[in-house]
């Protein structure tokens, strides 16, 4: 290695280690959410000195693996039971905002924090994060779709979760499941039209596995009984 860089590199691990022990003040913003831009992590309340640090020195992987971890443990202590762990959200939008390819991150926390602390609005804003981030990573539109499932009827805007789910299932190569999730979402809000739709566009897809197929078969044939539905 260059001995002139081990100054510089040196300063900047020093610079970390310091402004998170001594350094108490949070960067102030103008709102909690999210924007997809580079340094984004500038955007949101509860981001630290050290956290800039981090990320300036080319250190920003070794600094969300340390606040995943501190998420984790987080969540894992017995003592906020009580309060629902009311926090959660901003430690994990603290971390995939350090490092916004964290997909472990953006999986597991989502989890933590739809089915277990039922937080479901906090959900929907670290998932579709992370599917700008990682449109690509097909757990997190599973995710999605059980997001939209469990608590799109009441506690968030389905027309919101439709247009994003329909999006997804634009796309040509993506995954049969995602239009039974749809389909059954529309049947749980009693639209059956749309619900028959997104389960004919499945049959329309090619290579598609024959469990699928019946998946969707079932399901137009269970709309048609219904009255008024069938053509």
């Amino acid at each position: 290695m260059n001995k002139n860089l081990l100054l510089p590199i040196f300063t900047g691990i020093l610079l970390i280690l310091l402004s998170d022990i001594f350094i108490k003040d949070n960067i102030k913003t103008y709102r909690m959410g999210y924007v997809s831009k580079s340094y984004s992590f500038l955007l949101i309340d509860n981001i630290t000195i050290s956290d800039f640090f981090a990320v300036l020195f080319g250190f920003k992987r070794a600094k969300a693996d340390y606040l995943w971890l501190d998420t984790l443990m987080y969540c894992g202590d017995p003592k906020f039971i009580k309060t629902g762990y009311p926090h959660t959200y901003k430690k994990l939008l603290r971390t995939v905002c350090t490092d916004t390819k964290f997909q472990w991150a953006y999986y597991y926390g989502s989890a933590l924090l739809g089915w277990y602390f039922n937080y479901p609005r906090e959900t929907y804003y670290i998932l579709t994060m992370g599917l700008k981030e990682l449109p690509d990573f097909y757990h997190l539109k599973l995710h999605f779709g059980m997001l939209m499932y469990l608590f799109g009827k009441e506690k968030l805007n389905p027309d919101v979760l439709i247009k994003q789910f329909e999006d997804e299932i634009s796309r040509p190569d993506h995954h049969p499941l995602l239009n039974i999730m749809l389909g059954n979402f529309y049947k749980q809000i009693g639209r059956y039209k749309e619900a028959k739709l997104t389960y004919e566009k499945l049959l329309l897809m090619r290579d598609v596995e024959k469990r699928f197929i019946e998946r969707a078969r079932n399901e137009i044939e269970g709309i048609n009984s219904i009255a008024g539905v069938k053509k």
